[in-house]
């Protein structure tokens, strides 16, 4: 889990997780990338975008408009993995859970 430490975030253009690089834009929404890859990103753009867009956990957050900004800035690639429950389904998990908002599930 991210640390909840706004602070502590990246800040746009640094790694948003060590040792594995920055995360593509533009990546292949056409074939699956790999389910342990796209949780490390997801969940890390969680983050990004609660503080790019202001929104706290007491808001609570909306992944529709987090998949919304997640096409708009070319990381929708990264909801595209094989997954038994359903990729929305898990990266909605992921987000809940880096948000604090898994009360909701």
């Amino acid at each position: 889990m991210a640390d909840p430490n706004p602070a502590a975030w990246p800040a746009l253009g640094e790694d948003l997780n060590e040792g594995a690089g920055q995360f593509q834009k533009a990546r292949s929404e056409d074939s699956p990338m790999k389910k342990a890859e796209c949780e490390t990103a997801i969940r890390s753009l969680a983050t990004k975008w609660a503080r790019e867009t202001g929104v706290g956990k007491s808001d609570h957050p909306s992944f529709s408009s987090f998949k919304t900004w997640l096409r708009e800035t070319g990381y929708a690639g990264y909801l595209n993995f094989r997954s038994v429950a359903g990729h929305n389904y898990d990266a909605e998990a992921w987000f809940d859970d880096e948000l604090g908002q898994n009360w909701r599930r």
